[in-house]
């Protein structure tokens, strides 16, 4: 952008926020031409940690192909980036929507789509660790009661292989729309009605006329269930190579 250029947006008050991406954008330009060592310490100690994890993924991927040099030249272009969003409170996490076990696969192979199915696989995966938590608390529910319980208390099979999925889909969701940096009202909002949903869901499943097929099944069934589903759940996460499941802020695993 010309002197001129920014002299006439500096005219009109109306147009600062015209000026905040000018110097934004000239700001960006000017850390493109700084050194990566410079760059790096003016990194926060959050995307120093991410740039070190990812940069050790990208050897770890590259199975002999990729040095430590090789990687800090994939890395140098992200790095202006990085500091550009960090001056606006983003992480590099955050600026990226992937940990670094997920963007290393997409900077080593540009031209294919290193994670086809994100959406699918986070799906799958919340739904598994849903189906654990609940066949475990209706394991350890029945276990505690010796049986005594009553019809209308105890947990059918179907209400848990209706929420598991149900869960699942809105953990999913709620991903979805954190990335896209909706309003926090808004999300609440959405928070809110989806869980008040769920609760009419669990009401219906488990009133007198669903009795006949939604039947409880034994303690024992219900943890055999619970630990199927913790083993593929762990098996589908190093499989997907997804390092968390609720938390996205969580630290990266080492290899």
């Amino acid at each position: 952008m010309t002197a001129r250029e920014k002299n006439q947006l500096s005219v009109n008050p109306k147009q600062s926020k015209l000026r905040k991406l000018a110097q934004a954008e000239d700001n960006y330009e000017y850390l493109k031409t700084l050194p990566t060592a410079e760059l790096i310490k003016q990194l926060t100690k959050k995307n120093q940690e991410y740039v070190t994890n990812l940069r050790r993924i990208l050897i770890n991927e590259g199975k002999g192909e990729i040095d430590n040099e090789q990687a800090e030249l994939i890395i140098e272009p992200l790095l202006a980036k990085i500091i550009a969003a960090q001056s606006k409170g983003e992480t590099a996490k955050q600026l990226f929507g992937l940990p670094p076990t997920q963007l290393a696969p997409m900077l080593l192979s540009p031209d294919e789509d290193a994670n086809p199915t994100g959406k699918w696989q986070y799906f799958t995966i919340t739904s598994l660790a849903f189906l654990a938590m609940f066949s475990l608390l209706a394991g350890i529910y029945e276990l505690t009661e010796n049986g005594n319980l009553s019809q209308a208390k105890q947990i059918g099979w179907l209400t848990i292989a209706v929420l598991a999925p149900l869960m699942g889909y809105l953990a999913t969701r709620y991903q979805e729309l954190t990335k896209a940096k909706i309003k926090q009202s808004h999300l609440f909002l959405w928070s809110v009605m989806n869980l008040v949903m769920a609760g009419v869901i669990i009401w219906l499943l488990q009133s007198p006329a669903m009795q006949i097929v939604n039947i409880y099944l034994p303690a024992s069934v219900y943890l055999v269930i619970a630990i199927v589903a913790v083993a593929l759940l762990i098996l589908l996460m190093r499989r997907f190579k997804i390092d968390h499941i609720f938390f996205a802020d969580r630290k990266v695993k080492n290899s």
